[in-house]
């Protein structure tokens, strides 16, 4: 059991790596634990701007998510999607801190340093505005726009009580284009597994969208069992395929994930139980480290803010876990009213 937990952990520590050297790279780029993993060449840059505030009932200056541009129509359409779920979906606790972030950019200093370009008209701000609910099957399902770094980050975490696997949507705007990494991430690489999760339907529309949404950067054969083979990994260049083509393959991804998640049996043998709840916790141990967003929110909102965050809300399972706060299937108490407000 020790030896299996280890190579699980290990297997979640090359995907991970993988993927947040494809997003974080500079200059040509390489990862490899044993020999080279993935290969790129792109080098991205925070893109601080002027952001409008909204003003609304004087509620802390927030920015309107739907004023941000290209990303908006995802969330937009998950609101949706979860809406229609009605009583089903409550809240999610949002710790104190976490729910809106603004920070204020030193304009001059991020040029100089970044080369970054602001509007001379308003204020640069860095800001992070985030979203979370939860089902009885569903422990997490959040959102977080980073709009400093033009980015999106949108994640479903199965209860401890679901062998399913996660979803995962990153958007990421660089300046030489669009990152898309969107996936349904396997709990186990079993080829029973793949068969189970990953069937016909899914890997046709997988199949309906890689001509317009082609691979991005080559994995190593040892690697890519690792990701689901449904896993699309592009970056577009023109905003106008995110805003088709990345949107339609999102909204059937979504679809066929709940599709998935509304079929999924509670699971009650001890054993099952306790691998899954291995499984997550290396996943999130290791994502809380390298996490794309920890980059970005790092350099906008500092260390402090952004280790807190990860730690106490985006990867905050080991954390309910070791307080006794969270028990396998059951939600959490204390999220308050539910809004879909952008």
């Amino acid at each position: 059991r020790k030896d299996k937990k280890m190579a699980w952990a290990g297997l979640f520590t090359l995907q991970l790596a993988a993927l947040s050297i494809a997003l974080l790279g500079s200059g040509a780029a390489a990862f490899s634990p044993a020999s080279t993993v993935l290969r790129t060449s792109f080098s991205p840059t925070v893109q601080l701007r002027a952001c409008p505030r909204r003003s609304a009932g004087g509620q802390r200056g927030q920015l309107s998510m739907a004023e941000a541009g290209l990303y908006s129509p995802f969330w937009e359409h998950t609101a949706s999607v979860l809406k229609g779920m009605g009583g089903a979906v409550s809240s999610y606790p949002i710790p104190d801190g976490f729910a809106y972030k603004e920070t204020a950019v030193k304009v001059e200093e991020a040029k100089a340093k970044e080369g970054a370009q602001a509007g001379p008209d308003l204020p640069s701000v860095a800001t992070t505005q985030t979203f979370a609910y939860q089902t009885s099957k569903l422990r997490q399902i959040r959102c977080a726009y980073v709009n400093g770094g033009d980015a999106l980050q949108f994640a479903i975490l199965p209860h401890l009580n679901y062998d399913i696997p996660f979803f995962g949507l990153d958007l990421v705007s660089v300046p030489s284009g669009h990152l898309i990494a969107m996936d349904m991430p396997p709990l186990s690489p079993s080829e029973e597994y793949r068969a189970k999760h990953y069937g016909e339907e899914v890997m046709a529309v997988h199949a309906k969208h890689v001509p317009n949404l082609p691979w991005f950067a080559d994995l190593d054969a040892e690697i890519r069992p690792y990701f689901s083979p449904a896993f699309i990994w592009t970056r577009p260049s023109d905003p106008l395929v995110v805003s088709t083509h990345g949107l339609e393959a999102f909204k059937e991804y979504l679809a066929l994930y709940f599709k998935l998640v509304e079929a999924a049996e509670p699971v009650t043998d001890p054993v099952r139980l306790e691998e899954i709840r291995e499984r997550q916790l290396a996943y999130f141990k290791y994502r809380s480290a390298r996490d794309p967003c920890r980059w970005m929110t790092t350099r906008m909102h500092g260390a402090e803010w952004t280790d807190e965050y990860f730690q106490s809300f985006l990867f905050d399972l080991e954390a309910h876990l070791d307080a006794g706060a969270y028990k396998a299937g059951e939600v959490l108490a204390g999220g308050g009213p539910l809004t879909f407000d952008l």
